[in-house]
């Protein structure tokens, strides 16, 4: 901008195919989607911008947007499944209570296929226990309806006919409205979000067609919404990118009526969950649609499992190392509502806890991230460039701005192919204000120096870092 970089960066592209929850084509040699946030620092001189490839492959750019934000920037999420089986009645969690009360939300299961017939006096204690247990976890709890009792199912031959997972047969939506009803009803006030059936785009989790879906949707949404005006909808949580889906509930009417549009970013066994994310944002906007995006689901394992089998061989370290470098790319390009799939607890292969509570390598990342979505946090848009016109690689960086005027930066070199990288951050702060800072890596707090700037009545921090491994920052009043 004039004379200033305010972003450069040699992009490191992931293959997105091959097996696994992502279920386009392989998308190697077609079009694929990817965004950017460049925050334009305000000592940035003149008024042009100059977009500038000095590479060696093309790269097609079909849309810059330009935001000056003129209100709230949108509130963070940073979240965990609550446990494979945990999440199955009469199976507590040995994961301690304030560890999961610090994350920003907690996805799940309702598991509706324990609901009871009506007249049953018993017919609600296997669902009242497990989330009588879930609000205990987390006081803000994210809801997936789903779950189908036989009695409720859309036909007695196609509950029969599903052999092995009965519970995802279509339940016939006269009969289920009242099973939803009651839920709302009896938790409404502790819990924040209501996701109306998960990956109902596939067969695995819903026997049933996209039409047999809309109209569960459309008959559920009024029921929530009436009991619990408050609650946040989200669509089904897509797995992976299918274009014809979101076209789907879009005509339906569908998109309009929900408050964030739920994604599974799984992408084969790549960490490019951005990939997948930057494609059903672009679907979304190419059809005018601008609400958030929430990736509630989405993991790695630590030990070989489904479509996650050798190579490489898969350990704890290696699922920390993937979801390292998953969440440095996706949180940098703009997600602000990010769920990883689960908490664990158990032995379960995605698990980031085991069977005694205790974290697993891969938790150490997302504890990393988590006070992005604490105390309020909402999203906010720093500057990242390499040390003069070095140009970063493989380093990613995602800020919040908290309710007590604090910020934290995660800055990340995921994919940086060197040991020690020079980075400029320019990070917007009020400019009467003081601040301290201290960064935080390898668990050791030390303090930081920043340079403090008013240019054209805005104030912010000019911070020079030198990075060799993933680094917090917290800048406090």
């Amino acid at each position: 901008m004039g004379n200033q970089i305010v972003w450069n960066e040699a992009f490191t592209y992931i293959d997105a195919g091959g097996a696994g929850n992502y279920s386009a084509p392989n998308i190697a040699d077609v079009p694929a989607e990817f965004h950017r946030i460049a925050f334009l620092a305000p000592d940035a001189a003149g008024n042009t911008l100059t977009l500038h490839n000095p590479g060696r492959h093309a790269v097609y750019c079909d849309a810059v947007q330009i935001e000056t934000r003129s209100g709230p920037a949108p509130e963070m999420i940073l979240g965990l499944g609550m446990g494979q089986k945990a999440s199955y009645p009469d199976n507590p969690s040995p994961i301690k209570s304030e560890v999961s009360n610090s994350w920003s939300a907690i996805r799940v299961v309702s598991r509706l296929q324990f609901v009871g017939e009506p007249g049953k006096l018993d017919r609600w204690a296997k669902v009242d226990e497990l989330l009588g247990r879930a609000t205990v976890m987390n006081g803000r709890v994210h809801l997936i309806i789903e779950g189908t009792p036989e009695w409720a199912a859309i036909s007695p031959e196609r509950f029969k006919a599903a052999s092995g997972r009965p519970s995802t047969v279509a339940p016939d939506p006269t009969k289920y409205a009242p099973i939803v009803e009651e839920i709302v009803k009896k938790y409404g006030p502790k819990i924040e979000a209501y996701e109306l059936w998960n990956e109902a785009d596939s067969q695995q989790f819903y026997r049933g067609s996209t039409e047999e879906y809309i109209q569960l949707y459309k008959t559920l949404l009024p029921i929530i919404k009436k009991h619990d005006p408050t609650a946040k909808i989200i669509t089904t949580g897509m797995a992976g990118f299918k274009e014809e889906f979101v076209a789907d509930l879009d005509k339906a009417g569908a998109l309009q009526s929900a408050d964030w549009f739920g994604f599974h970013p799984y992408a084969g066994k790549s960490p490019a969950w951005d990939v997948p994310f930057g494609m059903v944002e672009g679907s979304l906007y190419s059809k005018g649609k601008s609400m958030g995006v929430y990736c509630n689901e989405s993991g790695f394992v630590w030990m070989a499992s489904e479509w996650f089998k050798a190579p490489p061989v898969y350990s704890e370290a290696v699922q920390r190392d993937l979801l390292d470098v998953a969440m440095a790319r996706l949180l940098s390009n703009g997600l602000v509502k990010l769920n990883v799939f689960h908490a664990g607890g158990d032995n379960h292969p995605f698990g980031l806890m085991d069977e005694k509570g205790e974290p697993r390598l891969a938790y150490s990342v997302f504890a990393d991230y988590l006070p992005l979505g604490q105390k309020g946090g909402r999203r906010l848009d720093v500057s990242l460039t390499g040390n003069g016109d070095v140009p970063l690689q493989g380093v990613y960086v995602a800020a919040a701005s908290h309710l007590d005027g604090s910020v934290t930066v995660v800055v990340n070199p995921a994919q940086s192919p060197f040991y020690q990288r020079q980075v400029v951050l320019r990070v917007p702060l009020p400019k009467s204000t003081a601040y301290k800072a201290q960064l935080r890596r390898d668990g050791q707090l030390e303090p930081l120096q920043i340079e403090r700037k008013n240019v054209d009545g805005q104030g912010w921090a000019l911070v020079h870092l030198s990075l060799s491994d993933r680094t917090v920052l917290t800048l406090s009043p």
